[in-house]
């Protein structure tokens, strides 16, 4: 597969999907300027091989293409061909075998060297610490990592819990279209929306309304009290312990925002019409 066609594969999914480049680069923290030279298959605008695999990666997990798929068949510029078997022609010829009763006035049998010997690949020590940043920074931009680290380590118990199933129609102006993959997807009619959440634990939330952040990258957190966000076409806010939140649309009370607490993050749309 083309660099080219990778980049279509991608735009199609985001466009199927109904996101834009600012909403993929509050969630991925991937810059709009390298989400479109992947889009637009020029992955020689993202600096070094590292960088191009790692953004190729974390944008294909966040779309849920198979990165691994993409990066297997994917021979990404400044990067190269694995080397090939050495065949009979080219292998390095087998060590003389000497007698094993020398001469008494001979000197001591020496093995022969092979007449090409095979180089020992070394890896750049400035490639490793290229893969050490790259790790470091995923890491930290994780959403359950960044929810231990800024609670001082403290992680919700993980405890196997079902999700309970959700009512595709809530009422005659609110229904859910889709949840899956962690992206929970409700249709608002008529508009506006006005989405209230009421907080119990420590959680961390990030807000974007009508394709602009009403939060701070990454988000902000809190712990009580309800909050109200409103949007003419389209509110999208994610949740890093939903759990410990409750929703209310519209005048609609939607419960607990999730009930899984091994993976508590969830990503609630919501769109006027559907």
């Amino acid at each position: 597969m083309t660099p080219r066609e990778t980049g279509q594969l991608l735009q199609r999914t985001r466009e199927d999907k109904g996101l834009t480049l600012a909403e993929v680069q509050a969630e991925t923290k991937i810059r709009e300027r390298y989400l479109t030279a992947l889009e637009s298959g020029n992955f020689e605008i993202i600096p070094g091989d590292v960088y191009r695999r790692g953004f190729l990666r974390s944008y294909a997990n966040f779309l849920g293409l198979d990165a691994a798929a993409l990066l297997a068949r994917e021979l990404l510029p400044g990067s190269t061909a694995p080397p090939a078997a050495p065949t009979e022609a080219t292998a390095p010829p087998a060590v003389e075998r000497v007698s094993e009763t020398p001469s008494p006035d001979s000197a001591p049998p020496r093995a022969r060297r092979p007449a090409h010997a095979v180089p020992t690949r070394r890896v750049s020590p400035t490639l490793i610490a290229l893969l050490v940043v790259l790790l470091a920074v995923v890491a930290y931009y994780s959403p359950r990592f960044f929810y231990g680290h800024r609670s001082g380590g403290k992680m919700p118990p993980r405890v196997v819990s079902k999700s309970s199933p959700r009512v595709a129609r809530i009422s005659p102006t609110l229904t859910m279209v889709s949840d899956r993959n962690g992206l929970v997807t409700y249709g608002v009619s008529p508009g506006p929306i006005s989405v209230t959440a009421s907080f119990s634990a420590l959680c961390w939330v990030s807000v974007i309304a009508d394709g602009r952040a009403v939060t701070p990258s990454p988000g902000i957190e809190l712990s009580s009290g309800s909050v109200t966000w409103t949007a003419q076409k389209k509110l999208r806010i994610r949740f890093g312990y939903a759990p410990g939140v409750r929703l209310q649309v519209n005048g609609h009370n939607l419960g607990t925002a999730g009930t899984d607490t091994v993976n508590p993050v969830l990503t609630f749309r919501f769109l006027v019409g559907g």
